[in-house]
């Protein structure tokens, strides 16, 4: 079935944009490009699987008493280098399947030609984009400091309540702005209107459109992830059955069940940036169409 349906200038319904349920071209997206979605998830679960072992390394060190091997310099560059990593892998794959939706073109066929080129264009906005997340999520965690509270502090009572209070305002205005800029990035590329202005002003047409969608496929999501998790449910058993943290540590020295927990998150957050992906390229191609219905 049909997905929207577009209105003219003058009230006047006009054909539809998509031909498909965004769930259902998601699916077929994913299939067109099915060697990106391997390759991507596949990098995805062995960086992850090299997180974890990382992170129950000095788990494990802490656990017992000792220094952690990998120290607050340390772990600050891996961490860079994780998100640096993370972000090409997000810039490959949301390309992909934005030249699907936008220009009918699939697979590694999209970064021939000028394709390396537009894909550094939307790699770099997407950059943009995450460092701005990593910067409110550092503004938070200031607001908490100043308010004397540091990290292990168990918050109750009213402190709680303001604590909850203002991450909620956090959570929600980021959620919104979110929302009003999500279509910056692929703009570099597929729309003549690219600047952040503009995509404030196409975000606003289109915000219920991508509010809406978001929520419809999360039930959706939801689903699948009990699907996934009981496929690996000797591994979310193992997790859960842990006596404590040290035994949890020491159960990803193990590289097989390392890697189980990290294919795991890996599948889910591959096809979840697969459907966001499709949702950013109809917003962007209905918000230029309402944008210029707009101005007419």
């Amino acid at each position: 079935m049909n997905d929207v349906v577009t209105e003219s200038a003058d009230g006047e319904r006009t054909k539809s944009l998509f031909s498909h349920w965004v769930l259902w071209e998601s699916c077929i997206v994913a299939w067109k490009n099915i060697y990106v979605v391997l390759v991507i998830g596949s990098i995805f679960a062995v960086v992850g699987t090299f997180d974890l072992y990382v992170t129950a390394l000095n788990a494990q060190a802490l656990s017992n008493g000792e220094a952690a091997p990998l120290g607050p310099v340390a772990m600050t560059i891996f961490w860079v280098v994780r998100g640096a990593v993370n972000s090409i892998l997000l810039a490959v794959l949301m390309y992909a399947v934005h030249s699907t939706v936008l220009d009918d073109c699939s697979s590694w066929a999209v970064f021939a030609g000028d394709g390396k080129s537009k894909l550094k264009k939307l790699a770099f906005r997407i950059v943009t984009a995450l460092m701005v997340l990593f910067l409110v999520a550092l503004l938070f965690q200031v607001v908490l400091a100043l308010m004397g509270f540091k990290a292990g502090d168990r918050i109750e009572g009213g402190a709680g309540v303001i604590v909850m209070g203002v991450a909620t305002f956090f959570a929600i205005s980021f959620g919104i702005l979110s929302v009003w800029f999500i279509t910056w990035p692929a703009s570099a590329i597929w729309s003549d209107n690219a600047t952040l202005r503009q995509a404030f002003y196409r975000g606003k047409k289109v915000f219920w459109y991508v509010l809406g969608r978001n929520v419809m496929v999360l039930p959706v999501m939801a689903v699948l992830q009990l699907v996934i998790a009981a496929i690996f449910l000797p591994v979310v058993t193992a997790v859960f059955g842990a006596k404590d943290q040290a035994d949890v540590a020491s159960k990803f020295f193990f590289p097989g069940f390392a890697f189980s927990i990290s294919a795991l998150n890996s599948v889910l957050f591959v096809l979840w940036f697969v459907v966001l992906s499709v949702i950013i390229s109809r917003a962007l191609k209905l918000g230029d169409v309402r944008l210029q219905n707009a101005q007419a």
